[in-house]
This record gives C-alpha cells, sequence and structure tokens, in this order.
C-alpha cells in the first residue's frame, strides 16, 4: 500500500503541475509611461510569461508591432481621450497585428496613419478583442486582412478615409461600434469574406457600406430585448445615418415604435441588407462646428462656431494633444507658432458622445513686400479602375519651381506643370506637390483612390490590393490579384494570370527572406542580404499568361513559365543595395513528363540588356508533384522557366517515387546529409512547416512517458 500511496501522489502532482502550467502561472503586468517604448514592452512581453501591457495616460509617438500570442494592451484608465499613440511614421500601421492570436487592444486613441496603412491592422490573426479604442485621421481605422474569429467592439472610428475593412476574413464580430464621418466609407466587406456578423453599429457617413456578397454573412442579429446603441428597446440591425440627416435609418417608418424600421435596408450591388435596421428611440449628440478661418499667418486668431445637435456639453482640444482646451460652445483660440493643428470637437449628452475633426494651417509671418508661393493643382480624375491614367495640372500661384511627388514615396517623379501618369495597380496614393520659390515652399497634398477592375479576381475595390498580403515584420506572406505596395508593376493586367505579395521588414545587414505560401504562382520564395534599411516592404510576383510585354523576344528552350519579380520601390533591388539575390521555384512533374523535358536542363532566365541570360539553378528538392529548384540572380526583373527535351529515352521519374507527403530524404534533428538535395532550405521549410502543425508534442509526449512510467512500476511492484 505504501507503494501505491506515493504513486498515486507523484501522479496527482504531475497532474495539478500541468493544471497550472495551463492556468498562466507567472503572468505580470508591465506599466508603460508616456516617454517610454510601448513596442520594448511588447518585446519584453513576448520574451516573458508578461501578457498585460498598461499605458499610462499621455501621448505616445510610435508604431508598434505584435506578433506574440496572449497579450493584452490597455489604458490605464480606460479612457481613450487620455491615452493616444500617433504614428511616428505615417507610411505605416499604428499598431500591427502579424500573425497574432488572443490579442486584446481596449481603451486607446489612436492616429495618424495615411497611405494605405490603418491604425489598427490585424494579418492572420485569430480570436482577437479589438474594444472600446477611437480609431480618428487614418487612412483606414481597422484593416482586417486573412484573420477570423475576432471581436470589434464598442470602438469609434470616425475621420478617417475608410472606416473599418473586412478583406479575406471570416466569422468575425463588429457590434456596438460607431462608424462616422469617414472621407470614403464606412464599412467594406469584400467578396472573399464569409460568415461575419454586423449588428448594433451607429454608421453615419455619406457611404456607409460597400458591402460586396460572400457567403453567409448577416447584417444583424435575431431581434431580442435590451437596449441598442441608439438607446432602443431591442437589439437587432444597425442604424444607418447620414451627415445631411438623409440616412435609412433618420427618415424610415417605425409604426409599432420598438425602434425597428418597419422595412429592410437593402445594400446597393449586394445580396445582402440590414433585416432589421434601427431607428433612433433616442437623441444622440451630432457633433458639428466651422471656423472663420483655416490657414492664415501666425499668430492666427480662429473663432470656432459649435453646429452640433443634441448636445449637453462641449470638450474642445485646439491642438489633438489629449488636453480639454476649452469647454465653451463657441471659443475663440490664437496660434502663436506656425504649423498644422488638429482640432478635435467632442460633444455629449445623457446617450452617448461623438467628435468631429478639423485642420488649422498656422503660417510664417511674411514681409509685406516678399511674395510667397501658393501650391494647387488639378486631377482630372481621383478614383476609377487600374489602370487609372491621371492627367494633373498645375495651379499655383508665384512658384518659380514645381515638384511631384505622386505615390508618397519621397521621389521626385516630375517637374512638369502638367503631365500625364498611369497608375497600374489599385490601392490609395496620395499626390504631393511643393511649389518653391525664393522666398519658401508650400506643399499641397490629395488622395487618388485606384479600384481593382470588377471581374477580374475578386472584383474588390481600390482597397483590395492589401486583401492578402500579410504585414509581418521578417518573413510573411500573401496573395490576391492585386498589389498592396511596393514600386508597383509595369505589366498590363491582362496578362497576368496569377499574382502574389508578400511584405517584409528590410534591415541593413541582415538576410530578408519573401515566402509566398498561397501558392499562386511558381516562386516559392526569394530572399537576398540587404545592404540599406528600408522597413517594411512589398514583393511582388506576377505569373504571366505569356512573355512580358516589356521583353522582345521569348528564350530558345521550351518555357514552362514566364514570371515577373517586382521588389520594393522602382530601383531599390540593385546591386548597391542587395546582395546574393536568389530565388526559389518549383516545376510541375506533369509538365516535365508531357513534355519530355531533362530534370538537369531545368533553369531560371533573366532578360536583362535585351536578352535572356541562364542563371545558376540547383535542383534542392522535391514532393508528389513539384520539383524544387533554386538559382542565384544579380537583380528582379523578367524571368522564365525554362527546360530542354530529352533527346534520349531517360525516364524522367521512377514511378516507385511518388509516396505520399513530400520527401525529406535524410534530414533529421541529428543530422543532415549533404549529399542530399533535399538538405536545402525547402527541405528544412517543410520540416519547420510539419513542426509547426504539432506544438508543444515534445512536452505531451514526455508528460505521457512519465505517466506509463510510474503505471509500469506499479503493476511490477503489486507483482
Amino acid at each position: 500500500m505504501p507503494r501505491g500511496i506515493t504513486i498515486n501522489k507523484l501522479i496527482i502532482l504531475l497532474a495539478a503541475f500541468l493544471i497550472l502550467l495551463g492556468s498562466g502561472i507567472g503572468t505580470a503586468e508591465i506599466f508603460v509611461q508616456p516617454g517610454d517604448s510601448i513596442q520594448a514592452a511588447v518585446n519584453n512581453a513576448n520574451a516573458t510569461s508578461d501578457n498585460v501591457i498598461t499605458l499610462k495616460p499621455g501621448t505616445y509617438t510610435e508604431n508598434i508591432i505584435i506578433n506574440a500570442n496572449n497579450l493584452e494592451i490597455k489604458s490605464e484608465s480606460g479612457n481613450p481621450d487620455d491615452t493616444i499613440i500617433k504614428a511616428k511614421n505615417s507610411n505605416d500601421n499604428v499598431i500591427s497585428l502579424q500573425n497574432a492570436n488572443n490579442v486584446k487592444i481596449s481603451g486607446l486613441e489612436i492616429t495618424g496613419a495615411g497611405n494605405i496603412y490603418a491604425g489598427i491592422s490585424l494579418s492572420e490573426c485569430s480570436n482577437c478583442d479589438i474594444d472600446h479604442n477611437k480609431l480618428l485621421s487614418n487612412t483606414y481605422g481597422i484593416l482586417c486582412l486573412a484573420s477570423n474569429n475576432n471581436a470589434f467592439s464598442d470602438n469609434t472610428a470616425s475621420n478617417n478615409e475608410f472606416g473599418i475593412h473586412f478583406g479575406t476574413s471570416d466569422r468575425n464580430t463588429l457590434s456596438g461600434n460607431t462608424i462616422s464621418f469617414n472621407n470614403v466609407h464606412g464599412l467594406y466587406v469584400c467578396p472573399k469574406s464569409d460568415y461575419n456578423v454586423v449588428f448594433n453599429n451607429y454608421f453615419n457617413n455619406a457611404v456607409n457600406g460597400e458591402i460586396k456578397n460572400g457567403a453567409g454573412n448577416a447584417y444583424n442579429a435575431a431581434k431580442t430585448a435590451g437596449t441598442n446603441i441608439v438607446g432602443g428597446s431591442f437589439i437587432g440591425g444597425n442604424y444607418w445615418a447620414k451627415p445631411d440627416g438623409t440616412g435609412f435609418s433618420q427618415t424610415a417608418v417605425d409604426k409599432d415604435g420598438d425602434g425597428i424600421a418597419d422595412s429592410i435596408y437593402k445594400f446597393e450591388n449586394s445580396i445582402y441588407s440590414d433585416k432589421l435596421p434601427l431607428i433612433s428611440a433616442l437623441k444622440l449628440p451630432e457633433a458639428n462646428f466651422k471656423m472663420n478661418i483655416s490657414k492664415g499667418l501666425a499668430p492666427l486668431s480662429v473663432q470656432f462656431t459649435d453646429l452640433s445637435k443634441n448636445v449637453v456639453s462641449w470638450s474642445w482640444d485646439f491642438d489633438n494633444d489629449g488636453n480639454i482646451d476649452s469647454t465653451d460652445q463657441n471659443p475663440t483660440h490664437t496660434y502663436t507658432d506656425p504649423g498644422n493643428y488638429t482640432v478635435k470637437l467632442t460633444v455629449s449628452n445623457e446617450n452617448g458622445t461623438t467628435t468631429k475633426i478639423l485642420q488649422i494651417i498656422a503660417q510664417n509671418a511674411q514681409n509685406e513686400n516678399m511674395v510667397y508661393p501658393e501650391a494647387d493643382f488639378s486631377a482630372s480624375v481621383t478614383s476609377g479602375y487600374a489602370p487609372l491614367s491621371v492627367q494633373f495640372t498645375d495651379l499655383s500661384r508665384n512658384a518659380a519651381s514645381l515638384s511631384w511627388d505622386i505615390n508618397n514615396d519621397g521621389t521626385v517623379d516630375s517637374t512638369s506643370a502638367s503631365f500625364v501618369h498611369v497608375y497600374t495597380d489599385p490601392g490609395t496614393y496620395t499626390v504631393n506637390l511643393t511649389a518653391s520659390n525664393k522666398n519658401g515652399t508650400a506643399i499641397k497634398t490629395a488622395p487618388i483612390y485606384v479600384q481593382a477592375v470588377s471581374g477580374s479576381g475578386d472584383g474588390s475595390s481600390s482597397s483590395d490590393s492589401s486583401e492578402e498580403s500579410s504585414q509581418n515584420s521578417g518573413s510573411s506572406s500573401g496573395g490576391g490579384s492585386g498589389s498592396g505596395g511596393g514600386g508597383g508593376s509595369p505589366e498590363p493586367q491582362s496578362n497576368v494570370e496569377a499574382k502574389e505579395l508578400s511584405q517584409a521588414f528590410i534591415a541593413s545587414g541582415k538576410a530578408v527572406q519573401f515566402d509566398f505560401k498561397n501558392n499562386a504562382t511558381s516562386i516559392v520564395y526569394v530572399n537576398f542580404d540587404s545592404k540599406k534599411t528600408t522597413g517594411k516592404t512589398t514583393t511582388i510576383v506576377e505569373m504571366l499568361k505569356e512573355k512580358s510585354t516589356l521583353v522582345s523576344d521569348p528564350p530558345s528552350d521550351e518555357v514552362y513559365k514566364y514570371v515577373n519579380i517586382w521588389v520594393g520601390n522602382s530601383g531599390f533591388a540593385t546591386s548597391e543595395n542587395i546582395e546574393n539575390p536568389v530565388v526559389c521555384f518549383k516545376v510541375e512533374k506533369s509538365w516535365i513528363g508531357d513534355k519530355k523535358i531533362d530534370p538537369s536542363s531545368i533553369t531560371l532566365s533573366r532578360y536583362s540588356d535585351k536578352k535572356w541570360e541562364q542563371l545558376q539553378t540547383n535542383q534542392s528538392g522535391e514532393d508528389d508533384n513539384y520539383l524544387y529548384f533554386t538559382a542565384k540572380t544579380q537583380e528582379f526583373s523578367f524571368f522564365a522557366i525554362t527546360g530542354k527535351v530529352e533527346t534520349g529515352e531517360t525516364s524522367v521519374i521512377d514511378p516507385l517515387d511518388q509516396q505520399s507527403g513530400p520527401k525529406i530524404g535524410n534530414l533529421t534533428e541529428e543530422g543532415n546529409d549533404s549529399n542530399n538535395p533535399l538538405s536545402s532550405d525547402v527541405a528544412k521549410a517543410l520540416v519547420r512547416k510539419a513542426n509547426a502543425k504539432s506544438p508543444g508534442f515534445e512536452t505531451v509526449y514526455g508528460v505521457i512517458s512519465l505517466i506509463a512510467f510510474f503505471l509500469y512500476r506499479r503493476d511490477k511492484l503489486g507483482k
């Protein structure tokens, strides 16, 4: 009996250990205050058991990347008005969640993401909670890409270009949010986003929704007793308003007074509708104001006139620093220093709060005898389908020279007074015109929205280009019919059979790899060593229907596929900036057999100086369907995968080798056969992929072994 009791105690202790291990023992809270780095706290939490980061009230200026699981970032006060994160780099997401699960972001104001970026971006994430945040003055308030089973609740997305965007994302819930005063639209759901539920939200935008079809999406919940977002007695659908007062929910009939409209709200160009749209039972505040002047010489005195409705209190923040500067209804403020200022009015009543933002520019005082430039221009079109041709015409005054940056990458694209530019890829572009003379400079910016052509690919709009591109630090992947950055492609889209994107962070002196996990093309990965830091960079791979229209002649050998590879902005991927570039590609065994191709003759050729150059190519692996190869190149541009037809009767593929699953030869954790062609990056990637499917397997195996040992000992002692 004593031995049996001892063994039982050991088993109980082991079980208790496992329970404590799963309970998250060791969890701690990290406090961050203004001046400290939130990113450093995130990195520290990644490396330890800490998983709660609490921000003290104040303003933080940085961009944050989160690629860990089970992490929470919250404001200490729970009030987004006093805990603000501003983008340090406007050409990046303010908070970027990448392959992160079970992450919670709450109680923050997030602002300042420009170009194609978001206040909060989720890429390949699941089971995350984004709640009680304010997303203000970003290109996208919330951008949800290839992310599933997330909850977005009680957020405010206002004064952005786009409020909330779902791209190739399934089974997410959007409820209790206020989505208002966004310039392009409030909500976008792409046709590859399925089984999402959108209910009990307050929309107030000129265009509230771009709702594509998808499968199984719902824009209302079942009618249930409970207070809804506009104070009604039942929860059901959403409140659909417009700033001019003509929104569906502002004009619909509710004869029975249950707070649900008597008719459904049908989305344009969509199979979907909100079957239980809300009618306001309570008067919500509506923030609005005007200024007597928005631009002038410092010191600049501005009279603010309130135009809000249903308001009992006003809070003015004249420079968007998180501090309330006035609670008067119609205040006056003097901007003594030159600069660009953001004015924020928050109005409240007993039923809620809303916010409106406008811009003030206080200029340097000018000598009355000096003439300063005034930048201005027109565009023949500001939105349309790719490829979009835009005629830019200078309308500036007192300008001696002009500098145009047509995609906000810091590069001067033209110095002409009038010119035409063609945007070949979908996306949101910011055009900058700088007008100068001997006394100073002036700048004007304007957005250009380029949409994907309906019916080609997924039929999505201007922002679909980034739907399937992961925004990851290090190696990441994505795919789709559009492009989400980089230098774009000069290839006509009519010649593109398939396209895939990948993003990675490029730092000087570091190796970088772009993986293409969606298998949309024949390219597996691209890697190189970088001599220059460029930050987050997009690589585009295009698999073509025929040879590139920018190439004069085809190569002499049998062509398997033509591909274009574009890395970063135009001119980046040169020997001045990168070294040791490698392309990994795959070729179907069926093509090799059908065409009677000698596998040893398969090469990657690059088109340069009006001729095809065969690159050093080696076979690196195989699986049931493909042979894998790597090739060394000098730069990235136009490529062709080719092979020579066999002249003899050598068997191409041994039927005995047709085994299920990837073949990894003798590649093991203990040894690596250097003569085995699968002892390569491809084989290692297959091993990593296989191991990734069973996280914690070694731990579980060890626990089971211990239990089996104790049971064996007990039985043996019992005998």
